[in-house]
């Protein structure tokens, strides 16, 4: 444990530069800090958050840094991951900044225990108030994979990879929670397919483009849970339902020359500057 001091202010005031990163791992982007800007948008007045795959931790710390004054110390925040390499990074990562008495980092892999129905210490059924997630965007098996297992299963993944979210966030999340996530846009129907099956209904639903007239490239979702209060209650949802697209979110917009973030992403992420 340690105290919060002078090189955690700073840290913090440097944040998202500066974390600690493990060699070969996949480099998170502006795609994770959107998420937890997304995140703390849909449910500002949460209280404990799991992040499933959290690598460096970099959503879960967006979320606690958005948190404004004193009410973050009540916060807590619990980062899932199979790689013990990325786990040592978020657990580093947390000292930076000042978290370690509220982040608690578990290294267990989603799809066994989706597969086990069995949850590892650290995480409590239906525990968590807003659970995040950023799945591998990429189909296995479709196009050229990392050589380095950190990137390569960062990146890919199939429909079972999603269905492991899915499931493990169903088990996780509290009655009235949302479980938030971002996901490449060209591919969110076969995540939305994944959360319809697990018995997840659509909250939001917001497209995010590099520029204005420009075809989007991520979609940020907020789900909560269907009406069946357990796992083998669960229906498919219909995925007629997830269609329903906000405007886009404009990331850049060229100003003299200049490209710039938009007023409306900062709002949403100020670390995105």
């Amino acid at each position: 444990m340690t105290h919060f001091n002078d090189k955690n202010i700073s840290a913090r005031n440097y944040f998202p530069r500066g974390l600690v990163q493990p060699e070969a791992s996949f480099r998170f982007s502006a795609d994770a800090l959107l998420l937890g800007g997304f995140a703390t948008a849909c449910r500002p007045q949460w209280r404990n958050l799991a992040d499933l795959g959290c690598g460096c931790g970099v959503v879960a710390f967006s979320a606690m840094l958005l948190v404004k004054g004193q009410d973050v110390a009540a916060r807590r925040a619990v980062g899932v991951d199979a790689q013990p390499e990325l786990l040592a990074a978020a657990t580093q990562n947390a000292e930076l900044l000042g978290f370690t008495r509220q982040f608690t980092p578990v290294l267990e892999d989603l799809r066994l225990s989706c597969a086990a129905r069995v949850l590892p210490p650290g995480l409590s059924r239906g525990g968590f108030d807003l659970i995040t997630a950023n799945p591998p965007y990429r189909l296995s098996g479709h196009g050229r994979e990392p050589a380095s297992p950190l990137r390569r299963m960062a990146l890919f993944g199939g429909h079972d990879t999603l269905l492991a979210f899915a499931s493990s966030a169903r088990m996780l999340l509290a009655k009235d929670g949302l479980f938030c996530l971002v996901f490449a846009f060209d591919r969110y129907m076969a995540l939305c397919a994944a959360l319809a099956e697990c018995g997840f209904m659509p909250e939001r639903l917001l497209p995010v483009a590099t520029g204005r007239g420009e075809t989007p490239l991520l979609a940020l979702l907020a789900v909560r849970k269907g009406e069946a209060e357990h796992a083998y209650d669960v229906r498919p949802v219909d995925l007629a339902l997830y269609r329903e697209l906000e405007d886009p979110l404009h990331l850049y917009v060229w100003e003299g020359g200049t490209k710039k973030v938009t007023e409306e992403a900062m709002a949403l992420c100020p670390y995105l500057r």
